[in-house]
């Protein structure tokens, strides 16, 4: 047998407690793997919404490879300590530090080659779904499958310089430990340093003042909440709770009172043992929390309706544009030839800048507006002289609040009336400073044209009756016009591809978001999961002796669900305070954003699913112990 035989076997047969770190790993890679043969597929065109969806995967590849790198790197620190014991045998029969390095090494790179072939297998097992899903989310045509070389080469490169970058580092866990430790590290790590009342008081301190910050409105006093409260968070665990535990246990009632005996004093072992542990699982899983109740908030979004614009398309021309007519003439091509269907309304228009706030404003005639009036089957409101109406109040909040304005070169100002339909605009907020759209007589919109007064301008307006190919129109119209906004001597803007991607971004986030959670809940569940199963063995000598003595079934089943309720439960209960804290500062400063339903369904979801894994976990731990006990 040589040494690469030797290491093999050495995985194989811990392979059950390698075991959720080789799938967390491989699933790992499979979404980074599937998040890059996206954003390579060759059908992937420039644009604004594809744009959004490679960098928002691109944003959730780089999260995936950061944690992962924290993952493996813990997770290799306690594969290590767990198998010292193994190592001070092997150093006896004569293994030299060097070679047990090597085979660490070795035993690391297996799993690492493993996650990496199996992922990506299974990577392009799914892609082909993956591609379907992703078409659904960007609303575009659908993907075909390709075999997505560059990605492979992407996610071995990425993984392979991981794995080999944190095998050595494995080398620090073991250190220059004498063989003594090595050999009674069981012994060894029942010492633990006291807990500190004084970083205990600090710690509360620190956790208490950061849950403050979150009923103020200081940004930067929060950001300073959200450094401060991993201090609280790792004292709590760490000083805290090992003096809460003792100071029930010196509470005679409560300490011998049937079972309490041995469930406080585990439970005090176990919150010593594992303080980092409840640590980053309270750090995975606050932000598992996050991630579920930002999806859960936009799939209520996507039952909101958008505020539909009067025109989908609109190109506004100057009077001197001699591309008014070649422009007009493709934007309808592009219409027929995506398949859109439209009403067309022109109408002209004239732009002063009106005193006394200097604001834009666009003015069109009295018959105009009876004509949109009967489009829009809407009454109609009679004008007098020195009255103006509003058809779009525009973008600045304090022009809406104008009764009158003043137009140059006029002797008398104008009253400003609110329209009889106040709750939709009649026609879309132009470019300039505020860009409101006014209508006056018809008598004084000759005087001042005639008068040359302002600058003229023509309004073409499609209505659409269907717009499904929104997407595939904003590129040809921009191809042909140029980037929208204002140009020299035109401006457009197509809101119908605005509504499409108020509707499209919901299923994006949730696409790109779903999967991300999926790997930070996989990564805490691996966490507890590891953590149990490389303690099964001593679990077992433990319960066969409490069963010898006289415990009872139930009663050791009490105390299995007492573990298993603490090791779940703690870092899920911090992780929703945590979560609870962030969103309160949200509704501090917005409180049209806090919505209490979605919160609620997504905190219900989160302990739902922990409740879940906990259920499972418990039964095939217990199912471990019960055999044994036979």
């Amino acid at each position: 047998m040589n040494f690469l035989q030797f290491a093999f076997n050495n995985v194989k047969r811990h392979a059950r407690k390698y075991a959720a770190y080789f799938f967390s790993s491989a699933f790992a890679v499979m979404i980074f793997f599937l998040y890059v043969s996206f954003s390579l597929h060759p059908k992937i065109l420039p644009s604004t919404v594809n744009d959004l969806v490679s960098g928002g995967m691109a944003l959730g590849a780089s999260s995936i490879v950061f944690f992962s790198f924290i993952f493996i790197l813990y997770s290799t620190a306690v594969f290590v300590q767990a198998r010292s014991q193994q190592f001070g045998i092997l150093t006896i029969l004569g293994m030299t530090k060097r070679q047990l390095r090597f085979m660490l090494f070795l035993e690391f790179s297996i799993i690492g080659v493993g996650s990496i072939l199996t992922g990506t297998v299974t990577g392009l097992v799914f892609l082909k779904l993956f591609l379907i899903i992703a078409s659904l989310a960007v609303g575009g045509s659908s993907m075909t499958f390709y075999f997505p070389i560059e990605a492979l080469k992407t996610t071995a490169i990425t993984y392979g310089i991981l794995f080999i970058f944190i095998s050595p580092l494995s080398y620090l866990f073991i250190g220059r430990q004498p063989l003594m430790e090595l050999l009674t590290v069981r012994r060894r790590k029942l010492r633990f340093r006291n807990s500190s009342y004084i970083f205990a008081t600090i710690a509360l301190c620190c956790l208490i003042w950061s849950y403050v910050q979150a009923f103020r409105k200081d940004i930067g006093t929060f950001l300073i909440a959200l450094m401060v409260i991993h201090i609280g968070l790792y004292g709590l665990f760490r000083h805290v709770l090992p003096i809460i535990m003792r100071w029930m246990k010196k509470i005679r009632s409560l300490f011998w009172r049937k079972t309490n005996l041995l469930k406080l004093s585990e439970t005090e072992l176990r919150i010593r043992e594992n303080g980092l542990m409840f640590y980053l699982l309270t750090i995975l899983w606050t932000i598992t929390c996050l991630c579920v109740v930002v999806l859960v908030s936009i799939r209520f979004l996507m039952d909101v309706t958008p505020n539909k614009e009067p025109f989908q398309l609109y190109y506004v021309s100057n009077l001197n544009n001699p591309k008014q007519d070649t422009h007009i003439q493709y934007i309808e091509q592009s219409l027929k030839q995506t398949g859109v269907t439209y009403n067309k309304q022109r109408i002209p228009l004239l732009r002063f800048t009106t005193t006394p706030e200097n604001y834009v404003d666009y003015f069109m005639r009295y018959q105009d507006y009876v004509r949109l009036g009967e489009l829009y089957k809407s009454p109609i409101k009679p004008l007098h002289e020195g009255e103006a109406l509003w058809l779009s109040r525009g973008k600045d909040n304090m022009a809406k609040n104008r009764t009158s304005i003043q137009i140059p070169n006029h002797s008398s100002s104008l009253q400003l009336l609110k329209p009889p339909d106040t709750k939709k605009n009649w026609m879309p907020e132009l470019k300039g400073k505020n860009g409101s759209v006014l209508v006056i007589t018809d008598s004084l919109y000759k005087e001042l044209a005639a008068n040359i007064a302002g600058e003229s301008m023509t309004f073409f307006g499609y209505q659409f009756t269907n717009s499904n190919n929104a997407l595939t129109l904003f590129a040809l119209v921009e191809k042909g016009l140029g980037q929208e906004g204002v140009q020299d001597r035109y401006q457009y803007s197509l809101a119908a591809y605005y509504e499409y991607l108020f509707q499209q971004m919901p299923y994006i986030v949730i696409f790109i978001g779903l999967f991300i959670t999926a790997v930070f809940f996989t990564a805490g569940a691996s966490f507890v999961y590891f953590k149990i199963y490389s303690d099964l063995n001593k679990d077992l000598v433990q319960f066969r002796a409490l069963y010898n003595i006289g415990v009872s079934i139930p009663e050791l089943y009490q105390i299995v669900r007492t573990r298993v309720v603490l090791m779940m439960g703690l870092p899920s209960l911090f992780a929703i305070l945590n979560s609870a804290g962030l969103l309160l500062f949200i509704k501090q400063q917005d409180d049209t954003m806090f919505k209490w339903l979605p919160f609620i369904v997504s905190f219900a979801l989160f302990i739902l699913i922990q409740t879940c894994f906990s259920l499972i976990l418990r039964k095939r731990y217990w199912a471990h112990i019960e055999n044994s006990l036979k």
